[in-house]
């Protein structure tokens, strides 16, 4: 019913594994034409995040980080947006990695936060740590460490307003590259945080960072 041409029949059949790929592997699917859909919706989102990181057209949200008790502001998390777009980071974030994309725009987000902590300072205005997620992917970028250090001594910022917030099954893996990784961050002096923490199960009595 899908096509009596054979390399049709292929296309479909190689569709419908890629499809599997996407969702995590180990399991099967049949064709439908809606995969086809699908598909062109994440060519046209990796098109738009390789246009916004060559014509810089993403932004920063800064969201407020509040102390309970005194309702006082201690600082600020990061919250990449498109500037033309209401388009979803929960959508457009995992195919950023899917492409290969994501080291390139943890990159531009770290130095926009810098950036904007230089700005305050420049301003006069008392100065909040800004919170920056990390992806697993990232962790994979070798070169991020020296990127953050190098950033850093460029906009003359103390590493310490810099939080880097990494999920609780990042933290859980603990790969030799995840603990590397992590040791590297607490060596320039920047802080550490767990982000969703409590939605899986965590045993953090083997932990040691």
């Amino acid at each position: 019913k899908d096509s009596a041409d054979i390399n049709q029949l292929i296309m479909n059949a190689d569709t419908a594994m890629y499809t599997v790929k996407a969702s995590g592997r180990n399991h099967y699917k049949f064709f439908d034409l809606e995969m086809i859909e699908l598909i062109k919706e994440k060519v046209k989102i990796e098109k738009k995040i390789r246009e916004a990181l060559k014509n810089d057209g993403f932004v920063l949200h800064y969201q407020p980080q509040v102390k309970v008790d005194g309702l006082t502001i201690y600082g600020f998390e990061a919250l990449l947006r498109f500037k033309d777009d209401t388009l979803s980071p929960a959508i457009f974030i995992p195919i950023a990695e899917e492409a290969g994309l994501i080291i390139e725009v943890g990159r531009w987000v770290t130095k926009e936060a810098i950036s904007q902590l230089y700005k305050w300072k420049k301003s006069h205005i008392n100065l909040k740590p800004i919170s920056v997620n990390l992806s697993t992917k990232q962790f994979m970028d070798e070169g991020y460490i020296d990127y953050l250090r190098i950033t850093l001594a460029e906009y003359e910022i103390p590493a310490e307003y810099i939080e880097i917030e990494i999920t609780e099954s990042i933290l859980l893996e603990q790969t030799e590259r995840t603990i590397e990784f992590l040791n590297e961050l607490k060596k320039i002096g920047v802080m550490i945080a767990l982000d969703d923490f409590g939605t899986g199960n965590s045993t953090f009595d083997r932990i040691n960072i």
